[in-house]
C-alpha cells in the first residue's frame, strides 16, 4: 500500500470538505476511483469522510494545518 497516496488523497479531502464540497459528491467520487481501482485514493477519501462527520468545521481547518 502507498501510504504517500493514502495520505495525499485525505488531505485533499479535508480541504474539499472544508471549502464546502457536499459529502454526498465525495461519495460519488469514491465510487469513481473503487471502480478505477484506485483502492489508495478509496482509502485516504474514507477516512477523511469518516473524520469529518465529527467534527466541526473549525476543528476539520485546524487538523488540515498541522497535517499540510
Amino acid at each position: 500500500m502507498n501510504k504517500e497516496l493514502i495520505d495525499l488523497a485525505y488531505i485533499t479531502t479535508m480541504i474539499d470538505i472544508a471549502c464546502g464540497v457536499p459529502l454526498y459528491e465525495i461519495e460519488k467520487e469514491i465510487k469513481k476511483e473503487e471502480l478505477k481501482e484506485e483502492y489508495e485514493v478509496c482509502a485516504g477519501m474514507l477516512r477523511a469522510l469518516k473524520k469529518s462527520k465529527y467534527i466541526s468545521i473549525r476543528n476539520l481547518n485546524k487538523i488540515i494545518r498541522d497535517e499540510h
